[in-house]
């Protein structure tokens, strides 16, 4: 399960990452 969080936290990171992106 570890590994199924640290992929939906790199998930989230991406996803803040290209909101900040698309919105700053």
């Amino acid at each position: 399960h570890a590994r199924l969080r640290a992929s939906l936290d790199d998930f989230r990171a991406l996803s803040a990452e290209a909101f900040l992106e698309k919105y700053s």
